[in-house]
């Protein structure tokens, strides 16, 4: 049988979720039976098109969830702001519907805490859309990272520089905030939109089916160039008690794109992961490994079949909270224990491309990317408006 599946969200990144439910409709892999959408959402092709196939139109999640005993919904995808996560998903959990929700799992520990209990006492299975973890060529990367070719893993190192513009932050009313009526939303690079390769470095930092490494000491310089309440540029290094140590170079506001990679150095050997692109590892023996990989459209469809399948298969792979909280638990203490420099406005930039303003930084590109090859902090390659490191022990990662 095929499940019944609600998406809560249509707007936003939520279009994303809903072109694959659909695409999963017309090949019978699932049935998308109703939708929670806002008015502004409603278009009149959208509204038609899901009128088609028979999908149920509500207007709020509690319309949704009154309507579940007629609708017998399987599982519910949850593609709202992050400060809604946690409430949105514990009303499903306990309303006895499965729960796909778009990553982050949530913003604060507390928050993760009561999803995990909502999910244990409910019996459901909720799961955290951290799609790279589902991508073929990683599960592979995966294994091998741990039979031996590279011998023992000594560095996960991350960089990404993806530009966000003006209207990136003004599109809704949580983007760049710390807090929205007094919940905690964190937004952020690593919070965010590079939340995957964040936690793939973590999932990666420990053997296949281990929790995620966990870190011991964290050292990290969080920067505000752009003009919001959170950080948009940041270099954190930590130490992993009993793995690898995990480095993170990311940005928001360099001039130029430079695709998230990964680099992983062994004793024997080295890798290299690139978003959407490859997956490689060179060792010992003359050991060569090389796995193209798919676009992103293809692993958010993988994720969603794992996803699926788990609710037959226990066996079956899906990012569940007990991964997720060690992503949370990262960002929390980043905001807990490192404050957030801003960057002078002189010493910023602006340049339009195809109608978008961006503010950049010069020269942070070159000054990231160094960075993240020698594995030192931006105040340390003597960078005048940056920072010496914050270094502290974590607590509540998990």
């Amino acid at each position: 049988m095929i499940p019944n599946i609600a998406i809560i969200g249509v707007g936003g990144y939520g279009k994303v979720h809903l072109r694959h439910l659909l695409d999963f409709h017309k090949r019978g892999e699932a049935s998308l039976t109703a939708a929670v959408a806002l008015p502004v959402d409603r278009t009149a092709s959208l509204m038609d098109e899901l009128d088609s196939i028979g999908c149920r139109i509500h207007a709020s999640l509690e319309e949704l969830i009154d309507a579940l005993p007629e609708l017998a919904v399987d599982l519910a995808i949850v593609t709202t702001p992050i400060h809604l996560h946690a409430d949105m998903s514990i009303a499903l959990l306990q309303a006895g519907v499965h729960v796909l929700v778009e990553k982050p799992l949530t913003a604060s520990r507390e928050e993760a805490q009561r999803i995990a209990h909502a999910t244990k006492s409910s019996g459901r299975q909720l799961s955290v859309g951290f799609q790279y973890l589902h991508a073929p060529e990683v599960q592979e990367l995966h294994q091998l990272l741990y039979s031996g070719p590279i011998g023992r893993l000594e560095k996960i190192s991350i960089h990404g520089a993806w530009p966000r513009s003006h209207s990136y932050y003004c599109r809704n009313n949580w983007a760049g905030r710390l807090e929205l009526n007094g919940s905690p939303v964190l937004d952020s690079p690593i919070n965010n939109a590079m939340s995957h390769f964040v936690m793939l470095a973590l999932s990666l930092g420990s053997p296949p089916g281990q929790a995620p490494a966990t870190p011991s000491s964290i050292s990290a310089e969080l920067y505000r160039i752009q003009r919001i309440d959170s950080f948009d540029t940041a270099v954190v290094k930590t130490k992993i008690r009993n793995g690898p140590d995990i480095e993170i170079y990311c940005t928001h506001s360099s001039e130029r794109i430079a695709a998230p990679r990964l680099k992983i150095i062994g004793t024997k050997g080295r890798g290299e992961w690139i978003q959407d692109t490859f997956a490689t590892l060179e060792g010992e023996a003359d050991f060569n490994w090389r796995q193209e990989a798919h676009p992103e459209a293809h692993t958010r469809e993988c994720m969603l079949r794992d996803v699926i399948s788990k609710l037959k298969d226990p066996s079956s792979f899906a990012c569940l909270p007990e991964i997720a909280v060690h992503h949370v638990g990262l960002v929390g203490n980043l905001h807990r224990h490192v404050p957030i420099t801003l960057v002078p406005e002189d010493r910023t930039r602006q340049r339009e491309q195809d109608g978008a303003i961006f503010t950049y930084l010069p020269g942070l590109d070159e000054l990231l990317e160094n960075a993240s090859n020698s594995s030192k902090h931006l105040h340390e390659l003597g960078a005048d408006w940056a920072v010496a490191p914050i270094t502290f022990s974590p607590t509540d990662l998990t």
